[in-house]
């Protein structure tokens, strides 16, 4: 299956049959650089690195639109394989594997983290050190996560890992 951008419509990567679960879209290099431009004149990149902790940023549909490397290696995985991911699937959540897949099975309507993402893109007010657990293959992952909406994206901030 095809992952395709979501902006421009160019083929982005060739998705593994485990990772088929209907997320065939995502956003590529190119349309993403202009997108998270700052004001400061950085590019995001340049100002996620400004982080000592892990930060992902998702887009509207819950899909990984960029992170800075603590995140990426938190999340044990290269910037060109998250890229359109959804973000269970990205943290590994063992529920993202499901019939369904990622925020769409029994177990998403108690997600903490899907929760505060939903309302954070509806209300767009802050919440701080918000408390989250991941049940992934390896076992339960334990967060601290801020989340802000800004410029259309979520920014979430992983603390006290």
């Amino acid at each position: 299956m095809h992952l395709i951008c979501s902006y421009c419509g160019r083929y982005i990567k060739e998705k593994e049959p485990f990772e088929v679960r209907r997320n065939t879209h995502g956003i590529c290099p190119d349309c993403i650089i202009p997108l998270l431009k700052q004001d400061n004149g950085l590019f995001y990149d340049e100002y996620l690195e400004t982080f000592d902790v892990p930060v992902v940023i998702l887009d509207s549909q819950c899909r990984v639109a960029a992170a800075n490397q603590a995140g990426l290696r938190m999340m044990e995985k290269p910037i060109e394989r998250v890229i359109g991911m959804l973000g269970g699937e990205a943290l590994e959540c063992r529920y993202s594997k499901l019939a369904g897949g990622c925020g769409r099975t029994v177990h998403c309507e108690t997600c903490t983290i899907r929760n505060l993402i939903s309302e954070i893109m509806e209300h767009q007010i802050p919440q701080y050190n918000r408390s989250i657990t991941i049940d992934t293959e390896k076992g339960m992952s334990n967060f601290t996560v801020s989340t802000v909406f800004y410029d259309g994206l979520v920014h979430i901030v992983f603390e006290n890992m």
